[in-house]
């Protein structure tokens, strides 16, 4: 669907909505990248005489994949929209939780649609068909005005008024960067250490694809450290695979809160996590070789040949879902869904356990495991539990496969 964005930026003044930055962003590009990112590739923007030099400085400025029209008066906002047949309306001074426009164009069936807060107010922002634009005054008295079908949303919107409203806005941002599907040690240690990152992080050059390329060289530091054997070094390969544990959430919380999604950069954080866990396990089967004597009285070969059960499991499980994910055309895991994740009471028991079991089987919790593991010098040991453990979910995504589950 072909939709053209038509914000509203009259009520931005220099000092509050074209200056300030909420997130890293200034009002006018976060509108933008916003829109975008929801399929509006043609954007008028509808400025006022006070501040049109400004605006346009602004939109010169702005780093994204658009070319926005800026006018100021309503025939000419008429004229640049053109003959497109849906128009998304939406006042630029309110800052929207980042699934709510997609919600509004992806429902519009030719008919105007509005959006119902829990506080009963309307979102300041509507997507109408081309003859129901109209000259208003303010987004809101526009929605308010339409007698469009309304959708009911619990989610949030921020109109940016003063620097309350602005710490407001930023706090709901990075509080939608918490899933529901984070492991226990990523919703309860991780996630608060990589949204302290990321905001230090969000007004900075920085890019999420950098963020995934510097962790994915924190998962070959890993290994390498855990290659070289001995406690010193197993302590600080445990400790690095910590940190590249935390890092990694930081590149999908900036790509939320600044719009810079890319199935790219969805590989970059997929192929940066899994290989990280290759480096891993490989150089530690070959460091605890070389360090430790031999497990279960077996020789001490076993560590290594541990390692590379380890590696072989996860390559497997690699190879599987890879392969889901080309045939979908994304390259984020989390697209990837088990049969057991909707266990219910009418679901067998081991659908129940494995969903509870699933918790300790995420990566979250099995490098916090390993931290500890390398803090009391036990490293190695990890391996007895991983070797059997990726095999075990590679036959599970084999599995997921053949039944023709694991779909988005």
């Amino acid at each position: 669907m072909t939709v053209t964005a038509v914000l509203d930026v009259r009520h931005l003044s220099g000092e509050w909505g074209l200056r300030r930055k909420a997130a890293g962003l200034t009002l006018i590009e976060r509108a933008l990248r916003m829109v975008w990112v929801n399929g509006a590739y043609d954007v008028v923007i509808w400025a006022s005489d006070a501040n049109l030099a400004d605006v346009k400085a602004q939109v010169a400025t702005a780093k994204v994949s658009l070319s926005p029209i800026v006018v100021t008066q309503f025939n000419a906002v008429k004229a640049a929209v053109g003959v497109s047949k849906t128009i998304l309306v939406l006042d630029a001074a309110t800052v929207f939780h980042r699934g709510m426009v997609k919600d509004l164009t992806s429902s519009f069936d030719g008919q105007s649609a509005v959006i119902r807060l829990p506080t009963n107010e309307l979102a300041a922002l509507a997507v109408i068909p081309r003859g129901a634009l109209t000259n208003f005054s303010s987004v809101q008295e526009f929605a308010a005005g339409l007698g469009a079908r309304e959708i009911h949303d619990d989610r949030w919107q921020v109109t940016i008024h003063e620097l309350a409203d602005l710490k407001r806005a930023e706090r709901s941002l990075w509080l939608d960067c918490r899933k529901p599907l984070d492991g226990m040690v990523s919703r309860h240690i991780n996630r608060y250490m990589s949204l302290f990152i990321s905001r230090l992080l969000a007004g900075t050059p920085i890019k999420p694809n950098h963020i995934s390329v510097f962790t994915f060289s924190l998962g070959i530091l890993a290994g390498v450290l855990a290659s070289l054997g001995g406690f010193q070094n197993f302590l600080l390969a445990g400790l690095v695979f910590q940190l590249n544990s935390v890092i990694d959430g930081c590149d999908g919380e900036l790509a939320r809160v600044r719009y810079q999604f890319s199935v790219l950069g969805e590989w970059l954080d997929t192929l940066s996590d899994d290989f990280s866990d290759v480096f891993f396990w490989a150089g530690l089967g070959w460091g605890a070789s070389k360090t430790f004597g031999g497990v279960f009285g077996l020789s001490p070969e076993i560590w290594l040949w541990l390692g590379v059960v380890a590696v072989a499991g996860k390559l497997l499980s690699m190879v599987v879902y890879y392969r889901w994910l080309i045939a979908n055309k994304r390259g984020d895991l989390l697209a990837f869904t088990w049969s057991f994740d909707s266990a219910d009471e009418e679901s067998t028991w081991l659908d129940a356990v494995l969903k509870n079991l699933k918790y300790f089987a995420k990566k979250d919790f099995i490098v916090f495991a390993a931290m500890l593991l390398g803090i009391l010098g036990w490293l190695p040991w990890i391996l007895v539990a991983m070797a059997p453990g990726n095999l075990i979910v590679a036959l599970s995504v084999v599995l997921e496969q053949a039944k023709g589950r694991g779909t988005a």
